[in-house]
């Protein structure tokens, strides 16, 4: 049965994520680069996804799954002030 360390310092994070860098210290043009590299990497996997599922929806139910123009309410009868 698992137990867990409750005692200060204890690291609450979580684990996929590494260790956490330290805030103070900026970091170099490379360690950026690999980070934004990774956020890249995720946000292609996450549309990739979102399009299977627009795929499923459209292919299996028959629903249309329109993309709104930004700027534009969802709201039909919204009052303007």
């Amino acid at each position: 049965m698992g137990r867990q360390d409750w005692s200060p310092g204890t690291y609450i994070g979580s684990p996929r994520m590494g260790s956490m860098p330290d805030k103070n210290r900026p970091l170099t043009p490379e360690q950026r680069i690999k980070e934004l590299e990774e956020q890249l990497a995720l946000s292609n996997q996450k549309a990739q996804f979102f399009e299977a599922v627009v795929d499923v929806l459209k292919n299996d139910y028959g629903l249309s799954v329109v993309k709104k123009r930004p700027g534009k309410s969802s709201r039909k009868n919204e009052s303007k002030t």
